[in-house]
């Protein structure tokens, strides 16, 4: 067994069964886990998932429509704090809609190899995907905002520069942080709060916030510019990335990734069960490669805050 610690971050919003289904394939009783649900409107129908006897959970309802603004960055750096006097040596975010590629034993395998390594996928601006955005240069000279709770964001025409002249990045969301990056976040953020009051009134923060920070920092060549996940926007459809379908499990076996976006139990749970199914095969060659099984029958434990 690997004596590497995940604290993972959940933000979630639909499909309440198929979270459950993630939790029991990460659950781990060593790990730390919490539970972000950006949907006010269904908390029965999360109760009835998240409140199982197995699990030990805390609930956040927090926050609802992110999309676009910075409370899915804020909602990340609500877990970090949360775990920070936890002991734990990587935080994972994950969404609801995200699953795991290969048994979490064999990730923390890798992710012990890698020396305090953060894996997080950036690009300096101007990103020639983000071209219709001015590189993503648009995203920070306007004024963002919502002028109503579930309005779409509307924006203000003002030139704006980033603080502290840093050079912004950007990239997805999703990443794996070791523990002493996501401290050095935290830490810079107490120094500097005028970089969340300028990211608070940007368009998608939560792809650029945590890379235009790390990116500009003494532990950049620290990151590695891969954040682990697939996920496929090549397909012609909306939105991206696209849904992904029993027909792509070749692909993601082949994509020497830990985690895979998005995944749909209405549209196809079968890749699911094959996934499982690979998964179940990878945890049977891991306990014959350490020569012993655990015999406690260690049950999982989820913590997941509440806040009233």
């Amino acid at each position: 067994m690997v004596n590497i610690r995940i604290a993972y971050c959940l933000t979630v919003h639909t499909r309440p069964e198929q979270v459950g289904r993630l939790l029991d394939r990460i659950g781990d009783a060593d790990d730390h886990y919490y539970v972000d649900v950006f949907n006010k409107g269904l908390e029965d129908k999360w109760l009835q998932v998240l409140d199982r006897p197995a699990y030990d959970i805390e609930k956040v309802f927090k926050y609802s429509n992110g999309w676009g603004s910075f409370k899915l960055v804020q909602a990340t750096l609500d877990a970090m704090e949360h775990f920070r006097d936890k002991p734990y040596d990587y935080f994972i975010n994950l969404s609801g809609q995200c699953y795991p590629l290969r048994p979490i034993e064999q990730i923390k395998q890798r992710l012990a190899a890698e020396n305090g390594k953060s894996f997080v996928e950036y690009e300096p601006f101007p990103r020639p995907r983000w071209s219709d955005e001015k590189g993503g240069y648009r995203r920070l000279e306007r004024i963002y905002f919502r002028p109503f709770r579930h309005a779409n964001m509307w924006s203000v025409p003002r030139i704006r520069k980033i603080p502290l002249g840093m050079r912004p990045y950007g990239g997805s969301q999703w990443f794996c942080l070791h523990k002493a990056h996501v401290e050095y976040v935290l830490s810079f953020l107490e120094e500097h709060p005028e970089v969340v009051s300028f990211y608070k009134r940007s368009l998608i923060p939560d792809e650029m916030f945590f890379q235009t920070i790390l990116m500009n920092s003494e532990v950049r060549d620290e990151i590695v510019n891969d954040n682990k996940r697939y996920t496929d926007w090549s397909k012609k459809c909306t939105p991206l990335p696209a849904v992904l379908l029993s027909e792509d499990v070749p692909r993601l076996e082949r994509c020497n990734k830990f985690f895979a976006r998005k995944f749909d139990m209405l549209l196809d749970s079968k890749v699911l069960d094959i996934l499982d199914v690979r998964s179940l095969s990878r945890e049977t060659a891991i306990d014959d490669d350490d020569g012993r099984h655990d015999g406690g029958g260690g049950g999982k434990r989820v913590i997941v805050r509440t806040v009233s």
